[in-house]
């Protein structure tokens, strides 16, 4: 029962009613979320229900080790996860190797949905719980809703513990306005304070939770599914047939492919858990027209990278050892960014180039620091202040996010190879106007991409305005085009493979 589907538009009109009146009981409504959250991944497969009800109880056990400040609770508990992740996602990986060199039947184990997720959230509240105590604890319940909450099981975010803080520049403005600040930046509320310490749950903005969800779904249903039916996946699969030209548009659409689908998936998940008075983290933050990879990463799946940044860079000793120590930090905090991706040796090799990348701007930024302050002010007027700087910088991060992609979405190195060799293919032949279209839709989509997010504020503006009783005429308006454009069939999240 995907998300984007009948059945589950069904299941949620059935289910909203039913948990809004239980509004001032929130221990009522979290256990009809977690009935709800576990009838959902049953109807997909029982096996995912087992999987996260064995791995909440043993972390409810864990927890009251920690409270009682039993020896080792924590790091116990932050290992038995580790185990847990790495026997279900990665020994496929070396059972495979295993078996090709004994020659041995073939044996799968089948990777839980969101193990990624509710594994990353399970270490941050055992965290959470060895820094701040007994009060930071969640029941029974409230820790096994946690974890199956079906909005965002899926695909994420991954929610915390406790709070997350983010800049403005990672908050989306018209979100902005029903957020609490804390030390000059906005607060996201975590799981303690969400499914426990809540005395009354409300709608949140429903006008922008509805904008979100049509958003979403014309950014899964409709922008990625046709770059993937159309661009990505044939090229891919095969880039010999195809013209330079075609190869390279190849390789731009799926970054665009995979932006629309992941940040659709969280505008869906967001507005959903809006809905049920959940505030949910963003994601993204136009990530595509970032001036340098560290600013990419700032807005690329928040969740994951401030996760990183804050339960492994900074342990590891963040900047506090000098700056050959930090660029090793870095190193391997990228590194295992790329592994939670996959077991494939692929997701390795990306994450340790995105981790020298990260360590390369970093040397330059140290060597600059050293050097003349006229040099130091040239760079950043030329970026911020030069017509062409911005655009420029813009341009080659692009470049290498789009091309380590490749990398990312290829089963092994001889299929990126054969990717990137098929560029000094059939460089003089002329593409098909497909490409060429596609090709100029994507740059006016970058050219224009404030403008189009301002549209999208003017939208929500617009629902607000208007009494409640007529939004039904813009969003059945706005669904029934969505549907006309459509590809047929239902898409897929592609981060709910990982």
């Amino acid at each position: 029962m995907p998300i984007l589907s009948i059945e589950f538009a069904l299941f949620f009109l059935i289910f909203f009613p039913v948990y809004w009146l239980f509004r001032t009981h929130i221990k009522a409504q979290n256990i009809l979320l977690l009935l709800a959250s576990l009838a959902w991944l049953i109807s997909i497969n029982y096996w995912f229900a087992l999987a996260v009800l064995g791995y909440g109880l043993g972390i409810h056990f864990i927890a009251k080790r920690i409270i009682q400040k039993t020896p080792f609770a924590f790091t116990g508990g932050v290992v038995s996860t580790l185990l847990f992740l790495s026997i279900f996602k990665y020994s496929n990986f070396y059972i495979a190797d295993l078996q090709s060199l004994l020659q041995s039947s073939q044996f799968n184990l089948m990777m839980p949905l969101g193990i990624s997720y509710y594994c990353f959230q399970g270490i941050s509240y055992l965290h959470t719980l060895k820094e701040k105590g007994k009060k930071q604890a969640m029941g029974l319940i409230e820790t096994l809703c946690f974890f199956s909450f079906f909005p965002t099981i899926t695909t994420g975010p991954i929610l915390r513990g406790d709070d997350l803080r983010l800049d403005a520049s990672q908050v989306d403005p018209i979100r902005q306005e029903g957020l609490k600040k804390s030390k000059g930046k906005f607060l996201f509320p975590g799981a303690v304070q969400q499914f426990t310490k809540a005395k009354e749950r409300f709608l949140i903005q429903p006008h922008l939770a509805l904008a979100y969800l049509l958003l979403g779904t014309f950014k899964v249903w409709v922008l990625s599914s046709f770059l993937g039916d159309q661009i990505v996946n044939p090229i891919f699969q095969n880039p010999a047939q195809y013209t330079a030209f075609e190869v390279l548009i190849g390789i731009y659409g799926y970054t665009f492919e995979l932006y629309f689908n992941f940040s659709g998936s969280i505008d869906l998940v967001i507005g959903l858990a809006m809905l049920l008075g959940f505030q949910l983290p963003p994601n993204f933050a136009m990530p595509l027209i970032a001036s340098n990879l560290r600013e990419f990463w700032n807005r690329w799946h928040i969740t994951l990278s401030t996760w990183i940044r804050d339960y492994i860079y900074i342990p590891l000793g963040g900047n506090r050892y000098g700056f050959i120590a930090m660029e090793l930090f870095l190193f391997i905090a990228m590194l295992l960014s790329g592994i939670w991706h996959g077991s494939g040796w692929n997701f390795a090799l990306w994450g340790a180039l995105h981790g020298i990348a990260l360590m390369l701007l970093n040397l330059g930024d140290y060597l600059l620091g050293d050097g003349p302050e006229r040099l130091k002010s040239g760079r950043q007027k030329a970026l911020h202040t030069h017509t062409w700087g911005k655009p420029i910088a813009i341009f080659f991060n692009l470049q290498f996010v789009a091309f380590t992609f490749v990398i990312f979405n290829t089963n092994n190195l001889d299929d990126a190879w054969l990717i990137f060799s098929s560029l000094g293919q059939n460089v003089l032949q002329p593409p098909d106007s497909l490409f060429v279209w596609t090709f100029a839709v994507m740059v006016l989509g970058l050219i224009f991409y404030p403008y189009l997010a301002k549209l999208f504020y003017a939208f929500v503006q617009f629902l607000q305005a208007i009494p409640m009783v007529l939004w039904i005429l813009p969003i059945a308006l706005i669904l029934f085009i969505i549907i006309t454009i459509a590809p047929s069939g239902i898409p897929s999240f592609i981060y709910a493979n990982f």
